[in-house]
């Protein structure tokens, strides 16, 4: 069972910027998403509801796994399959918990 809460029980806010996964060709779109828990970890269960990962809240629930647990294991499979993380920032205390590996062009547009 999947439980969510108000926006104003919310102790920990989180904000994911991502490439979301296509099997045939990939995606050049990147997205951005928040997403509220109570704690770090009920914010991360329902992150991985709504994204393509090898990981859902089931799971996280089943297997007992901790905040750490399920940052590791998105890292640690991040992109292989499924959507690809570029970075996933703690709002709250500012703290980067995933920084994927992502070229992008630089440009200054004072010179």
């Amino acid at each position: 069972m999947k439980r969510y809460v108000k926006a104003s029980e919310n102790a920990v806010k989180l904000k994911v910027l991502y490439l979301p996964y296509e099997r045939y060709g990939g995606s050049d779109t990147m997205k951005a998403a928040t997403v509220s828990g109570l704690d770090l970890l009920d914010a991360l269960k329902k992150m991985t509801d709504h994204m393509t990962l090898y990981l859902d809240s089931d799971q996280i629930e089943e297997d007992g796994l901790t905040a750490d647990d399920v940052i590791q294991h998105i890292d640690e499979a991040n992109g292989d399959g499924c959507d690809y993380i570029v970075s996933l920032t703690n709002l709250t205390t500012g703290e980067t918990l995933i920084e994927g590996d992502y070229d992008f062009e630089e440009e200054d547009w004072d010179e």
